[in-house]
């Protein structure tokens, strides 16, 4: 997990998509969009959730 670069793409980022798709011979989108589902379950962790090609995955945490 790191912090985006750039502004907008989250607070957070992961590319684990991308290399678990890679290993599993797998589509790297469809793999983030399931970690999407399953993390959008827990509301008090993050805001937000995005997927954005071609597999990252995007995290928003509320400012306290």
């Amino acid at each position: 997990m790191d912090r985006p670069k750039v502004a907008g793409q989250g607070d957070y980022a992961t590319s684990v998509a991308l290399s678990l798709g890679k290993k599993e011979n797998q589509n790297p989108l469809e793999i983030a969009k399931l970690l999407k589902e399953q993390l959008e379950k827990n509301k008090d962790l993050f805001t937000k959730v995005e997927v954005a090609e071609p597999g990252f995955v995007n995290f928003f945490i509320e400012r306290i």
